[in-house]
């Protein structure tokens, strides 16, 4: 949440409230920072919320006999790579990262949970995780688009890199369909 954006801001500058921002910073100087605090935390974000569904999907085909199971624990290992990366910039600048949403987590797990159970075939399977890799695609190009100008060039570069590995990541889902 941004409260805590808020929280690391006014540690950052030394001071103790708000008010006390708003006489340091202009407003727009404020939405600027809140506006890159966002761009600089979405490959970590996006990564944590696909290390936790991978996860959940793994757990599940764990007593299954998919030929799937060995891409979803190799895409599982790279999210992993991605999140430990961007943690890894965001530390580096130091910056704070925030987790995924408890509510998106239990989502998606019930919405796994609750898809397998109707049909776990690699197919379908396959089908589920490039539905998810496309949502993450559109809002990574969307992010990088918005913020290239303004987040870190390391940051911007991990951002390209991830997007590239989501598009092939969903080339390698597709034989499986």
């Amino acid at each position: 949440s941004d409260l805590y954006f808020y929280e690391q801001a006014l540690n950052d500058a030394g001071v103790d409230t708000v008010e006390e921002m708003k006489k340091l910073y202009t407003k727009d100087e404020m939405e600027e920072l809140v506006l890159l605090d966002k761009a600089q935390n979405f490959v970590y974000e996006n990564a944590e919320m696909g290390v936790h569904t991978l996860n959940n999907l793994s757990d599940i085909l764990r007593k299954k006999d998919n030929k799937i199971k060995g891409l979803i624990e190799d895409e599982l290992k790279e999210y992993n790579n991605f999140l430990k990366e961007s943690e890894k910039l965001l530390k580096k600048n130091k910056l704070g990262y925030k987790k995924t949403n408890l509510m998106s987590k239990i989502s998606s797990k019930m919405g796994i949970a609750m898809e397998t159970m109707k049909d776990n075939s690699d197919p379908a399977i396959a089908s589920m995780v490039i539905e998810g890799l496309t949502m993450g695609i559109v809002e990574m190009e969307t992010k990088i688009e918005s913020y290239k100008k303004i987040v870190d060039k390391k940051i911007l570069k991990l951002s390209n890199k991830f997007l590239k590995f989501q598009e092939e990541e969903i080339e390698k889902l597709k034989t499986f369909m």
